[in-house]
């Protein structure tokens, strides 16, 4: 048999898929399952699950071309796809494809390439790895407890860990509306290091690079020694130190979900986000700091408030009360 799959466009997403792809595997142990997935995403696809990644362009002029090429290579060859994001886009590109099942959430006017239509369940507390699960028959409930990094990623070099008490802070985020505000991650750094010793390591995209120089010169004027791993590798090659980690900090991000599932305990400063949807499903035990303000949780990239309820969701958070939360859960 020849399953498509189409993965998540973002690396929360496609780690919250986990339970999807295992239970794929599970139930078509002799199947070959090809996985197409946009670039950004392409490292953390579970290799232990799947038997090849074809890399797709993003946008419908990329899958247009992705669809027909795979279409023109393959023939007919594959006997059910999978669409996991609720994109049009994602519905075109099986269907060019040719595969002669095609199954997805009936959204955004794609049902006309979808001939296995699924019902979208808008309820706020399903999980969207519950969602991804759900598009299997009988699959159970998601769970993401048997994770193993070395299967999954064979080809990461994994980062060395540092050898001193550390933890991991994470920054950055896609959007102003989950982006936490700089000097409070700086004051957190101030605050371990002084009270539990903890030396930073930095984590994060290219994006963050600015931020990451800012935030280690500004620990390094107070004394503080730095590990600026920022864009030094694919995320997934930090498995190693989110095992090792005493705690992770980030925003609502990919990286709240890769450090969870290999183990570490992480504290999310949540904006616009619905942690309902979208919390971590990894070992790592997770704690999600809100401030439900009026218009929470809007779950938009950009704040459409003014004046004082700009950001109100984030710029309530303090720091001294992420850091109290913290020294509750520290890892012993």
């Amino acid at each position: 048999m020849q399953i498509l799959v189409r993965a998540p466009n973002w690396i929360g997403d496609q780690i919250i898929a986990y339970p999807f792809f295992r239970a794929l595997r599970q139930k078509f142990p002799e199947a070959k399952i090809t996985v197409a997935c946009v670039p950004w995403v392409a490292d953390v696809q579970f290799q232990n699950l799947v038997d090849e990644v074809v890399v797709v362009a993003s946008g419908t002029k990329g899958h247009i071309r992705a669809g027909l090429r795979l279409k023109r290579s393959r023939g007919a060859s594959f006997d059910w796809a999978i669409a996991l994001p609720n994109s049009f886009g994602s519905a075109l590109f099986v269907w060019l494809a040719g595969a002669s099942r095609r199954r997805g959430y009936a959204t955004e006017g794609r049902s006309m390439f979808l001939n296995e239509r699924r019902p979208w369940d808008p309820n706020p507390l399903r999980h969207r790895g519950q969602a991804y699960l759900d598009l299997l028959d009988d699959a159970g409930q998601v769970l993401a407890g048997d994770f193993d990094p070395k299967r999954s990623w064979p080809h990461a070099t994994p980062t060395e860990p540092p050898t001193e008490p550390f933890w991991i802070v994470a920054p950055g985020a896609t959007a102003p509306a989950r982006q936490w505000h700089r000097d409070r991650f700086g004051r957190l750094i101030s605050a371990a290091w002084k009270e539990r010793g903890w030396v930073p390591m930095l984590v994060g995209g290219p994006n963050e690079i600015t931020l990451g120089k800012r935030l280690e010169e500004q620990a390094r004027e107070r004394g503080i020694p730095v590990v600026n791993s920022i864009a030094q590798g694919p995320v997934t090659s930090l498995w190693k130190c989110f095992a090792k980690a005493n705690m992770t900090v980030c925003n609502e991000s990919g990286l709240a979900h890769v450090a969870s599932l290999c183990g570490s305990p992480v504290h999310i400063v949540c904006g616009a986000a619905d942690p309902r949807r979208t919390a971590p499903l990894g070992v790592g035990r997770v704690e999600v700091m809100t401030n439900p303000v009026e218009c929470w949780p809007c779950e938009k990239n950009h704040c459409p408030q003014k004046g004082a309820m700009y950001l109100a969701c984030l710029k309530g958070i303090e720091w001294e009360t992420v850091w109290s939360e913290i020294n509750k859960r520290v890892r012993t």
